[in-house]
C-alpha cells in the first residue's frame, strides 16, 4: 500500500541495464525516488507515476538519447487539455526527485513547484506539441540524434 495520500501506480524503463522494464502498484515514495535517482544515472529511460486506474493523472519524465541527452519532464491534470511540460530540462537530479515528491505528496501544489508550458496534444500542427506524446507513448520517444 502507497504511504501517499492516494494510490499510485510506478512504471519504468532503463534503457542501460536488465532488467529493463518495470511496473510497481501501491509505489512507496521511496521506491519512486531511487527509480527516478537510477534514471538519471543511466543512458535513457523513462518513469511514469500515474494514479491508480487513472490514465489521465500523471507525471512523467525521460531522458532523451542523443549527442545532447537532456531530462525532460511533464504532467498532465485530468485531461489533455491540461497536460504541461517544464519550461527547462533538468540538470540536477534533486530536482526532478523534488518535482515528483511534491506530485506524490500533494498532487494538486505540482503547477506551483515550478514553471511549466501548456502542452497542446490535440492539434498535430501545433509546433509546440510536435514532439510531444501521451504518456503511453514516451517510452518509444527520443528526438532525434544530432549525427
Amino acid at each position: 500500500m502507497s504511504n501517499g495520500p492516494e494510490t499510485f501506480i510506478l512504471d519504468w524503463d532503463d534503457l542501460s541495464t536488465t532488467p529493463a522494464t518495470g511496473t510497481t502498484k501501491g509505489v512507496s515514495w521511496p521506491e519512486v525516488e531511487s527509480t527516478l535517482r537510477r534514471l538519471c544515472q543511466s543512458d535513457s529511460g523513462f518513469v511514469i507515476l500515474a494514479r491508480a486506474g487513472d490514465d489521465l493523472h500523471y507525471c512523467q519524465t525521460a531522458r532523451t538519447q542523443g549527442a545532447r541527452p537532456e531530462v525532460i519532464v511533464e504532467w498532465q491534470d485530468g485531461s489533455t487539455d491540461r497536460h504541461y511540460m517544464l519550461s527547462k530540462t533538468l540538470e540536477q537530479p534533486d530536482l526532478l526527485v523534488e518535482l515528483f515528491r511534491v506530485y506524490y505528496h500533494t498532487s494538486h501544489l505540482i503547477a506551483g513547484a515550478a514553471e511549466w508550458m501548456r502542452i497542446d496534444l490535440k492539434s498535430p500542427a501545433s509546433p509546440s506539441s510536435a514532439d510531444i506524446h501521451t504518456h503511453r507513448e514516451i517510452s518509444t520517444w527520443y528526438p532525434p540524434s544530432d549525427g
